[in-house]
Formats: C-alpha cells, sequence, structure tokens
C-alpha cells in the first residue's frame, strides 16, 4: 500500500500543495509548528473521514478560508484510486464550530454517498506523541484507538458506531426534556424503554468487537514489550465497563467523571467460560439494560446516558501493577510503542501488504534502545513518512534511501541536501 501524492487546498495552515512521495522511506523536516503534523493529519483524514485531533471537522479548514480538501492518489492491490475529501463552510458565522458544514467525499471523482466508501481503503497506522495518551489521557483517548482500527478493519462498524451515536443523541435530548418537564409518565418511561433496547443492542455490539480487536493485538504487543523489556515485564489490559457513581456524597449536583467499575473483562490470559458468557453481545446487552432501569432517574438528573460504550475504559499493566499510575516515563514509552507496533503488525496481517506508516516526531520522545526498535521494524517495504526537527537521529545509511522533504510556514518543498544528491 503506498500514497503516490498528497494534494491540499486550505487544511489547517497548509495553504496549497501537491506532494509527490515516494514508495520507502519520507521525512518532513522543520521546526515546530510550521505544518509537519497537519500534513500526516490530513492522510490520516482520508483513511476514516475522522480525526482525533480536532472536536469538530470545521477546524480543519484554515483560518478566514470557506472551504478546504485533501486528495491522495492511492496504490493498494495493484489497484490505483484517487480519494477526496472537500469541506465547506457555510454560513456568515465569525465562529467556524457554529456554522454549517457540508463534507464531501469522492472517490476517482465520483461523489460518495458517505464516510462508509473510504473504510478498508488507505490504511495508515501513525505514532505521535499524542499517542501517550494512550497511557496518560483520559478513557476517550483508549475507546477511539481501539474504534479507530475497527473503522479500517471492520467497515459495518462504521454504521454501528454511527447509528450508537445517534441513539445517544436523541435519548439525551429526552432525558433533558424530562429534567425540564419536572416529572415523568408513564408515557415517558415507555419512550425511554424504546431508546434503551436501541442503545443496549448497539452497544453489546460495539463492547463485543472491542473486546475481540483487544484479544488479538495483545499477544503481539507482549511480545514487543518482553522485548523491550529483556523479558521482565508482562503487559496485560481489562477493558472496564463502566458507569458513574450513583450516589453523591456531597448532596450536590456535579457533572465530574466519579466513575465505579462495574464489569471488568480481563484478557490476561485466556478467557473463562464465565467471561466467554459475558462477552456474548446479547448478554452485555441485558446487563446494560439492567442497570439503565437501576439509573433512571440519575440519567434525568444529570441529562445524559451515563451508561455505555461511549464511558467505558481501557486499563494497562505492567506485572500486575497499573501502568498508568505506577509505571515509569521509560515503561509507559515502551507500551505505547508495543501498542502501535501491534497495531502496524496486526493490520499487515489483516490487509496482506504494509500499511502506511506514519511517524510524528517520536524519535526524540524514545531512548536509544526504543529508537533502534521502531527503527528496525521501518524497512523500506513499507512506505513511511516520518516528521522530524533535525536529522541527527538517522545513520547516513538511512538517509542515503529517504525523499527529504522541508516543511515552512504551510509549505512543503524538496530539501536543498536531496536536490543536491538527485542533480
Amino acid at each position: 500500500m503506498k500514497v503516490k501524492y498528497v494534494k491540499i487546498e486550505n487544511f489547517r495552515n497548509l495553504e496549497s500543495c501537491q506532494i509527490n512521495l515516494s514508495p520507502g522511506i519520507n521525512i518532513l523536516l522543520g521546526e515546530n509548528a510550521q505544518g509537519k503534523s497537519n500534513f500526516l493529519e490530513a492522510i490520516e483524514f482520508l483513511a476514516t473521514a475522522k480525526t482525533m485531533r480536532a472536536n469538530h471537522d470545521s477546524e480543519l479548514i484554515k483560518w478566514k478560508e470557506k472551504k478546504a480538501s485533501v486528495e491522495i492518489c492511492l496504490i493498494a492491490n495493484n489497484n490505483e484510486d484517487i480519494l477526496k475529501i472537500e469541506l465547506k463552510q457555510t454560513g456568515e458565522s465569525q465562529n467556524q464550530s457554529k456554522g454549517r458544514l457540508q463534507k464531501t467525499i469522492k472517490i476517482n471523482d465520483v461523489v460518495q454517498p458517505s464516510a462508509r466508501a473510504l473504510m478498508g481503503r488507505l490504511i495508515p497506522v501513525s505514532f505521535t506523541s499524542y499517542d501517550m495518551n494512550l497511557l496518560r489521557g483520559g478513557p476517550k483517548y483508549r475507546r477511539d484507538w481501539l474504534d479507530m482500527i475497527l473503522l479500517k478493519v471492520s467497515p459495518g462498524f462504521f454504521e454501528i458506531e454511527s447509528n450508537y451515536e445517534k441513539v445517544v443523541s436523541q435519548r439525551n435530548r429526552l432525558l433533558k426534556t424530562l429534567f425540564e418537564r419536572g416529572r415523568v409518565s408513564v408515557a415517558d418511561q415507555d419512550e425511554l424503554v424504546v431508546w434503551d433496547k436501541q442503545l443496549c443492542l448497539l452497544a453489546g455490539k460495539i463492547i463485543k468487537k472491542r473486546i475481540q480487536l483487544i484479544d488479538q493485538l495483545l499477544p503481539i504487543a507482549k511480545n514487543y514489550q518482553n522485548k523491550l523489556s529483556n523479558e521482565s515485564e508482562e503487559l496485560s489490559v481489562n477493558y472496564l465497563f463502566k458507569m458513574r457513581e450513583s450516589k453523591d456524597l456531597s448532596g450536590q449536583s456535579d457533572d465530574t467523571d466519579n466513575l465505579d467499575s462495574e464489569i471488568s473483562l480481563s484478557t490476561k490470559d485466556k478467557f473463562s467460560k464465565e467471561e466467554l458468557l459475558l462477552l456474548d453481545e446479547i448478554e452485555i446487552a441485558k446487563s446494560m439494560f439492567k442497570l439503565l432501569k437501576d439509573y433512571r432517574f440519575e440519567e434525568i438528573r444529570r441529562k445524559q446516558s451515563l451508561i455505555g460504550p461511549h464511558r467505558d475504559d481501557i486499563v494497562f499493566y505492567l506485572n500486575d501493577a497499573e501502568a498508568a499510575t505506577f509505571g515509569s516515563q521509560g515503561q509507559q514509552r515502551s507500551i505505547v510503542l508495543a501498542l502501535k507496533l501491534a497495531e502496524l503488525e496486526y493490520l499487515t496481517d489483516k490487509f496482506g501488504e504494509s500499511p502506511v506508516l506514519l511517524l510524528d516526531d517520536v524519535l526524540a520522545e524514545l531512548d536509544t534502545k526504543r529508537q533502534k526498535l521502531l527503527i528496525e521494524s521501518v524497512n523500506t517495504d513499507k512506505q513511511t513518512i516520518i516528521t522530524t526537527t533535525h536529522l541527527s537521529h538517522f545513520s547516513d545509511d538511512y538517509l542515503s534511501q529517504a525523499h527529504l522533504l522541508n516543511v515552512n510556514k504551510g509549505q512543503i518543498k524538496r530539501t536543498k541536501e536531496e536536490m543536491a544528491t538527485t542533480s
């Protein structure tokens, strides 16, 4: 899988450029805040029409501009396709996030009915300093990481996730209405039950898919973690089906994430018989349905859905100690590196060819041993795009194989060094 070129118009700070990429190693060189990360984000955006770096797609449009576009020419499975996303802001609002946004997706210049058409075409794996949030950040980072992988390998997951988000939104609207009304009639209860059933059935599918993915990724990540720790550290994972604590000890309403683990689905070794039963999506749905009934008035009081995969978490352990709390910075970096390399290996096996690897200034975050493992994994048969502020991390031999590009103030050009060696 290779990206032949990337064409960008007004994406973040990148104004207008068409960049041809090498099928091997590509290095984007430049100071911070020049647009290197934005270039990688543009490529990722074309994989799923989503980005984890923006709360709203309108943020992707360059400031004071009304439209943006990203286009790539992709070579995969001996086919060449042109993928394109166009964003157009409508309305006169100065606040871009409040205006109406039109998103158009095209494949080979044919408009597609939805983003689902992109799923499974471009498969990037990124590793950035942002990924340290897999250990240090809130639950959303970990959920998004799993869900983005699922979107790549299971196109049907897009519809499940999209429908779930719509149900949560509609259900929250009803909960808010009931709170403002100050009473709950029998008819209201019946309407909530309808939404509860839809929510639980979709939630069961999402949670089961996440658990299956963790179970497939974990053995690979364990192997990498063993290499990094000289086989002294055992990596394990728990999936936590969470719910808000119903008791408000202060006696006051508060919207903080005071969460209490209700179900822990362990993937330390193999699933027990009881856990396998629990992993059945219908059983999960039934468990959730009961919890929703128990928390009915708490949800109305808080005007939001408190239980479901939009609140769950994934917890990582080293030798049974929670890594986010007890792991050193080096151990935490090792886990994130192991997880990203596991993702790369898993997707390579799944699709039968290497994904496009995006490395955003991460070598500076790693010590020599971790740099070596990462570089060894980046061989010339994988198309790799690396951003960096300087070239001292790379050997002369590595640089001799690389396509060098300079990034400055939103402009991307071949470096003078590369032009000199090719002239």
